[in-house]
Order: structure tokens, then C-alpha cells, then sequence
């Protein structure tokens, strides 16, 4: 096997440890990803398994604890976003693009509640790592990346519904840029470590 055969652990969602080796995960095609995930440091590995299983348990939490004030409105928001999954908008002078699903949680950060957020940004995120990719990401970038997403998104609705920020004075358009800014660093520091490992 590409990785010798040798056993590696990988952290499950409930924070245990099970020996695997690349022969059990090249069966299901994730040899690449169980090879990808021993060369990372340490470090990496701990963020790694330390934002599946938080943004695991956030995701169940919210879907467990789910309040809808009006399920009419969730539910066009999803089709809308889920139809706009797939988009990328260019950014003028840079390489980068920007997902459209940020339009989609910025919303969620104001008029929807905490689940609805959780639950719509990992369904997008999970809509745009199978949808419209040209290079399929492995099981764990897909873990990873929707497990980031709640956290980012409980994170960020956390702060953006805070009290210090619901005086009438501050306004919707600032708590929302608060959102946003605390949306972005909360979803891409993590994932630009994991990049850059």
C-alpha cells in the first residue's frame, strides 16, 4: 500500500482513536487522504481532529435542538442557496474567488436562528464540495471543510446576536459586518492551516 501498510490513528467523531491502515481505506478509495493525514504535523492533525469532532458535535446539537420560527421562509432559503452552491464570483486584481453560500450565511446571521444557520451553511458546504468540482476532495476535506463551517457559523451567529451588539443604535448593517468579519476569520484560519500543512 502507498503508505506501507503501517497502522495510522485517525480521531472519530467521538474523540476516540482506532488503529487503521491504508488497506482499510484504500477499499473505499480514501488511500490518498489516510496518506495525506500521516505526513501532517502533529499540530495539524490535533486542529484536524479537533474541528471534526467540534463542528460534528455543533451540527447534531443544532439539528437536535431544532427551532424554526418560520419553516416556509428556511426552506426557500435552501432551495435559493442550494441553486447558488456551485457559484464562484470573481474577485477584481486577485486569482481568488469568493463562494456565494457567504451571501447565504450572512443571511442566516440575522433573520434566521442559530440551527438554521448551522444546518444551511454545512448543507452548502457539503453541496459545494460535491457539486461543480472538477477534482473530487476526499472524505476528510469533506469532514473537515462542513465540520468548519458550523463552527464558523455557530461562532459567528453567537457573536452577531450578541447583546453588546442589539442596541437599536448599532444597527442591523454593522452587526452584520461584525458577522462578516467574524464569520471569515473563524471559517478560513483553519482552513488556511490545514492548506499550508
Amino acid at each position: 500500500t502507498p503508505c506501507g501498510g503501517q497502522f495510522v490513528a485517525l480521531p472519530l467523531v467521538s474523540g476516540l482513536f482506532r488503529p487503521l491502515n491504508c488497506a482499510d481505506w484504500n477499499l473505499a478509495g480514501f488511500t490518498s487522504g489516510v496518506c495525506a493525514f500521516r505526513s501532517m504535523s502533529f499540530a495539524s492533525q490535533t486542529l484536524f481532529g479537533l474541528t471534526i469532532s467540534i463542528g460534528t458535535l455543533i451540527l447534531l446539537y443544532s439539528a437536535g435542538t431544532w427551532t424554526s420560527a418560520d419553516p416556509y421562509r428556511f426552506g426557500c432559503v435552501v432551495l435559493l442557496s442550494a441553486a447558488a452552491a456551485g457559484f464562484r464570483v470573481g474577485l477584481p486584481g486577485m486569482a481568488a474567488t469568493l463562494s456565494a453560500n457567504f451571501v447565504f450565511i450572512l443571511y442566516g446571521l440575522i433573520e434566521l436562528s442559530v440551527q438554521e444557520t448551522v444546518v444551511l451553511g454545512s448543507f452548502l458546504t457539503l453541496a459545494q464540495c460535491l457539486w461543480h468540482e472538477s477534482r473530487r476532495p476526499t472524505l476528510g476535506q469533506i469532514a473537515f471543510n462542513v465540520a468548519n463551517t458550523a463552527m464558523a457559523a455557530a461562532g459567528a451567529h453567537w457573536v452577531t446576536q450578541h447583546e453588546a451588539l442589539a442596541s437599536p443604535l448599532l444597527g442591523t448593517p454593522l452587526r452584520m459586518a461584525v458577522g462578516a468579519v467574524t464569520f471569515f476569520f473563524a471559517h478560513n484560519l483553519p482552513s488556511c492551516w490545514m492548506i499550508a500543512a
